[in-house]
């Protein structure tokens, strides 16, 4: 996808501090079939959503996520 290119990286330093380097390619044309699950109740969101914040509440939602406060898993934050 790069052509081969990896840049300017410092592999020393990547293997001195043992640092993993995984790709990763983000489900490329599975979004439109999995709002169809969901949408034809074949996925049950409210099983995994853990919180719902407003978009107001961004910043406390961004600290429920990276602080795991309740037991946060996925939030989702709505406009």
């Amino acid at each position: 996808m790069t052509g081969g290119k990896i840049g300017n990286i410092a592999l020393d330093k990547i293997v001195l501090n043992e640092i993993e380097i995984i790709g990763s390619v983000s489900g490329m044309g599975y979004f439109e079939e999995a709002i169809k699950l969901v949408e034809n109740k074949i996925i049950n969101l409210d099983q995994i959503i853990s919180h719902t914040f407003s978009l107001a509440e961004v910043l406390e939602a961004f600290k429920y996520e990276s602080e795991r406060v309740e037991g946060a898993i996925k939030i989702v934050i709505l406009q």
